[in-house]
């Protein structure tokens, strides 16, 4: 998402030091992105106020597997989400979140405003994805 973003405008949270320093370290150099300047921050506490930054859109991708992420934990990324995100801001999530999880987010004050199942480019599958709306 990188390339499309104006500058300075990426923000990335990691958990998985090793993951955030890929990123950082062959990631972006690989793909020219250092000049988009990217800011990324290690933390397993989704610490998104550590930027002072009112979010539109937040992407997660895979992020919230029941296996990945216990629902405590969720509870804290979404509730870091709802309060770093712009009224009307919006959250990208894939997979689709499971039953438990729609009573989370419905719970902190998000809607969700789209779900669909479509054809990976990368993949040779289908990939869910649904959109959030905090109201």
């Amino acid at each position: 998402m990188i390339p499309y973003l104006d500058v300075g405008r990426y923000y990335g949270v990691e958990a998985h030091r090793l993951s955030l320093e890929a990123a950082a370290n062959y990631e972006i150099p690989l793909n020219n992105l250092a000049d988009k300047r990217p800011s990324l921050l290690h933390s397993s506490k989704f610490d998104l106020k550590h930027w002072n930054v009112t979010f539109d859109w937040i992407f997660a991708f895979a992020l919230f597997k029941l296996n990945h992420v216990d629902l405590a934990m969720q509870r804290v990324a979404f509730t870091a989400m709802a309060e770093t995100l712009a009224s009307n801001g919006r959250i990208v999530l894939s997979p689709s979140l499971v039953d438990q999880q729609v009573e989370l987010v419905e719970s902190l004050g998000f809607r969700i405003s789209h779900e669909e199942l479509t054809t990976c480019r990368l993949l040779d599958d289908k990939i869910e994805w649904m959109e959030l709306v905090r109201k």
